[in-house]
């Protein structure tokens, strides 16, 4: 055999390896690395909902332990080194704390040397608080403490914050002037002036008791919320005032159901999960359209070995594809939970990793940062974990694509 037909054979054989790589998905894997596995205390335990990046600092919030037993604020570098609890929630503290708050939900904002969050317990009236401190961990304050139950301006807030500008957005679970305990919309200044309440939920038919963060849009805020038609859950919309409340949709139970977290909005589309509903009733991930039109479901998770179940958390854009997490499923260990991901029109749907110790049962959205994607888990080994998933840069597939073209013909002409 003559050594450009031995070429042009090898070159194949590396092409044939190339395009499978393309093809069957290998190049789309992702890679799993643990951060840091909280121990519950100090460190806290169960993070509360994801993490954030910023100048190279993951920043996040554990529902509860620490020294106080009532939940942490905590940061870390972004390669897991120098894990720091810079705050325990502690229900009876030395002043100047008293009257903190306690059980922290959702996600912390950061705002250059400023975080701020929620603890959905506690506060000077008991209903919960809107707090901020300095990075360091220095300067706690409560900005708003919520009512007890049944508060005519909220009761507590079980879901992250939304910052705009120097405004801070947010649902409470409870309370409302509508009476029943249904919930309400509200904002705050990030000095903690100009609470007011936007929106008081009123009933099964038009959405009640909200669960997850507000996504913003202009001048719309958009959001998810129990209740509706067939009482499976609403995607709502209403101006940043707290005029022209909408729903865009009730969902049914088939197209999803129950609770769905914040949404995300790529182009004039919102993505979302649900964590039941669909033909095996184990959640879904669906689009539509900023006003309600165009709804689609893009997956029915099937849960077992091959698929997640209970999607919870936004969703994060990584070139053309949308990553997540749900808190079941996978079947590494139990019932562990997994990342997924998909195109934007809903198409090659592929799991990206099935969680297992130390780091189980992802919760919270996740925060992309170029190709790293960080998150949090809430069970495993220890006390719940932080990580990252390294997903294949965009347009990996296309430079995989170019390479094979160029073996090819390098092959073709060492064959002349």
């Amino acid at each position: 055999m003559s050594r450009s037909n031995v070429c042009v054979r090898h070159a194949g054989a590396l092409c044939v390896g190339l395009l499978c790589l393309v093809n069957c998905g290998a190049v789309q894997a992702a890679q799993y690395t643990t951060l840091y596995a909280l121990n519950g205390n100090p460190d806290g335990n169960g993070p509360a909902g994801g993490v954030v990046l910023s100048g190279g600092v993951l920043y996040g919030a554990a529902r509860d332990g620490g020294s106080g037993l009532l939940g942490t604020v905590f940061s870390l570098n972004a390669n897991g080194s120098n894990f720091q609890s810079l705050h325990a929630f502690d229900e009876n503290p030395s002043p100047p704390y008293l009257y903190e708050g306690y059980l922290p939900a959702g996600s912390v904002i950061v705002d250059g040397s400023t975080l701020y969050g929620t603890g959905s317990g506690g506060g000077p009236n008991g209903g919960g608080v809107v707090y901020r401190m300095n990075t360091d961990g220095s300067n706690y304050q409560v900005l708003h403490g919520f009512a007890s139950l049944g508060g005519m301006d909220g009761t507590f807030p079980y879901s992250s914050l939304l910052q705009n500008g120097s405004t801070l957005y947010g649902v409470t679970g409870d309370g409302g002037a509508s009476g029943g305990a249904l919930g309400t919309v509200f904002k705050v200044n990030t000095d903690g002036s100009g609470y007011q309440l936007l929106h008081s939920f009123a009933g099964t038919a038009v959405g009640k008791n909200p669960y997850g963060g507000l996504t913003i849009e202009g001048s719309k805020l958009y959001g998810m919320a129990e209740g509706g038609s067939a009482n499976e859950g609403v995607v709502y919309s209403m101006n940043t005032d707290g005029t022209d409340y909408q729903l865009l949709h009730q969902f049914t139970g088939s197209d999803g159901g129950y609770r769905g977290d914040k949404l995300t909005i790529v182009g004039s589309k919102l993505y979302g999960t649900t964590e039941e509903g669909g033909a095996a009733d184990k959640g879904t991930v669906f689009s539509m359209n900023l006003d309600g039109t165009g709804f689609q479901v893009l997956h029915q998770f099937a849960g077992g070995a091959n698929d997640g179940a209970a999607p919870n958390g936004g969703l994060a854009l990584v070139g053309a594809r949308l990553y997540g997490t749900a808190a079941d499923g996978g079947l590494n260990v139990g019932s562990s939970g997994v990342a997924f991901s998909f195109n934007l029109d809903g198409s090659d749907y592929r799991l990206e990793y099935k969680f297992t110790d130390p780091s189980r049962n992802p919760r919270g959205e996740l925060f992309a940062d170029g190709n790293n994607l960080y998150g949090a888990a809430f069970g495993g080994a220890g006390a719940g974990a932080v990580f990252v998933l390294t997903v294949p840069e965009p347009g990996a597939a296309t430079l995989a694509a170019s390479a094979i073209a160029t073996l090819l013909a390098i092959a073709w002409r060492r064959r002349k």
